[in-house]
């Protein structure tokens, strides 16, 4: 029986929208660019890990939509750097008084037509898109055309819709194919210059606003997926705007690419082992490994560098680390032998 995790759900997204003063509001248009930067995976939705297609779209009100749709790659857990141009959009001009839309979207998909996904997915963001520009064009007659200041607060949450999400599902049937995370959010030209100028919103938490640039960081609680794979997934995305003049730096943590955190030290073996399942694995000193006191570890993965040694894997049976560089895999806490199947390859600096 699968858990049913009480989150923000994954069809139901935040529209960062806010309505901006009119004489407060810049004189000039801006030019900014809309760039997933990073993801993290706290749990695949296939049993190890998730074939990643991305699609983002950017639009004016009244223009036609520009997109971006690539395949990322297989990722198990950790924090993974897209980096600043493969799902980049932009540079896009916005006057103060316009109004911008994004949209991002992450989907589990082993098949071999993505073309199909691509035309789901891009499907689905016209119609976000079309209640996203219904809703402004209410909110403005409400305010009798006029401009006010509502403060940090969003005027509205809009949702996707999870029979987007189904109508999409359906036409792309595969075993543990399905949605990852989706978000969209409305902003006008003057409130993304204040958001993104050299003076903090009040607003914005530590590594979530840097002089040009701002974050936004959204969590996504997966729906159901078939009995078998990896169960209701965990994403969270990361997408910065900038200006597009200004390099976009993150200074919260983040994971360099080639590299998966939520490695732990276990206090009852010494071991390291993987903390990012629901179970702790099997400890040699018996029941589950612990990670109290343990900091948070990464492993270079699939990328060895200079100097160090690969050919490390997990173990699926008891969640450690293991070296398969032998002729045999070493004796598993859990029984028999060591067990590979759907490890990475992780490497560890030598000397």
């Amino acid at each position: 029986m699968k858990k049913r995790i009480r989150r923000i759900r994954l069809w139901a997204s935040c529209a960062l929208t806010f309505l901006t003063i009119a004489a407060g509001t810049s004189a000039h248009a801006s030019e900014f660019n809309f760039v997933l930067k990073w993801f993290k995976v706290d749990r695949t939705r296939s049993p190890h890990e998730d074939t990643v297609w991305a699609y983002t779209a950017v639009k004016l009100q009244g223009t036609e939509k520009s997109e971006v749709f690539k395949k990322l790659g297989d990722f198990n857990d950790g924090t993974h750097n897209v980096g600043d141009t493969a799902l980049s959009l932009g540079p896009v001009n916005v006057e103060p008084d316009q109004w911008v839309m994004y949209t991002y979207k992450l989907y589990n998909y082993s098949k071999d037509h993505p073309e199909q996904l691509k035309a789901a997915l891009s499907a689905q963001a016209d119609s976000e898109f079309a209640r996203a520009e219904q809703e402004i064009e209410r909110r403005k007659r409400i305010l009798n055309l006029g401009v006010v200041e509502t403060g940090a607060a969003a005027y509205a949450a809009y949702k996707t819709g999870k029979e987007l999400w189904d109508q999409v599902s359906a036409a792309l049937k595969g075993y543990c194919d399905g949605p990852l995370g989706s978000a969209w959010f409305v902003e006008s030209g003057d409130l993304l210059e204040k958001r993104t100028g050299a003076t903090r919103p009040a607003d914005a938490t530590e590594g979530t606003w840097g002089p040009g640039w701002t974050l936004v960081q959204t969590y996504h609680a997966g729906i159901d997926s078939p009995t078998g794979c990896g169960g209701n997934s965990k994403y969270t995305v990361g997408v910065i705007v900038n200006h597009s003049e200004q390099t976009a730096t993150i200074t919260n943590a983040v994971v360099a690419a080639g590299q998966q955190d939520n490695w732990r030290w276990c206090r009852k073996c010494d071991g390291l082992f993987f903390n990012g399942h629901d179970t702790k694995g099997r400890c040699p000193a018996g029941e589950e490994h612990e990670s109290a006191g343990s900091e948070n570890y990464s492993m270079t993965k699939d990328a060895p560098a200079a100097g160090q040694q690969d050919n490390w894997r997990w173990c699926r049976k008891c969640d450690g680390l293991f070296f398969n560089g032998h002729n045999t895999k070493g004796r598993c806490p859990a029984g028999g032998a060591h067990e590979s199947a759907g490890s990475a390859n992780y490497s560890m600096t030598k000397g």
